[in-house]
């Protein structure tokens, strides 16, 4: 078997999305507002801030420059909402399409290939990219889930 950065990340972001799915697949709008304590950030504002900067970051590593900037960013504090989730859910599906059609249609070259990724950094491997993309949606998937369940 030749190896491949699509079929090793592929099953991945598969594995990215059934998690975020037995997470939030069920969630209502009442469980926006839920947080573990007053001083950390909602499951709504955590959700938002997790499909935005997903699809933030997905469309530079795998489409270009994107003017499309994250309301719920870094250093952003929660400020209740609201938050939607169908906008949630809108953003958070463009990304995960553009980490599947990239795990789809990237050769090895293009994943070693550097790319803007300001403003965090002046350019980085897509392969990289995404990397850090998957890992901040499973840190903040565990944070989703407790406050969930028990906030």
């Amino acid at each position: 078997m030749n190896f491949t950065f699509s079929t090793v990340l592929l099953p991945l972001v598969q594995y990215q999305i059934q998690a975020r799915e037995r997470i939030v697949g069920n969630i209502t709008s009442a469980d926006l507002s839920k947080r573990l304590t007053p001083e950390v950030s909602s499951a709504g504002f955590l959700l938002t801030h997790l499909a935005e900067t997903s699809y933030f970051f997905c469309t530079q590593l795998f489409e270009g420059p994107t003017d499309f900037l994250p309301k719920y960013g870094a250093k952003v504090v929660d400020d209740g909402g609201p938050y939607s989730l169908e906008y949630i859910k809108e953003y958070q599906e463009k990304a995960y399409n553009i980490m599947l059609s990239a795990c789809d249609t990237l050769t090895n070259e293009q994943w070693l290939e550097k790319v803007p990724m300001l403003p965090f950094t002046n350019e980085m491997q897509r392969f990289k990219g995404l990397e850090i993309v998957l890992m901040h949606s499973q840190h903040h998937l565990g944070q989703i889930s407790q406050a969930i369940k028990h906030g």
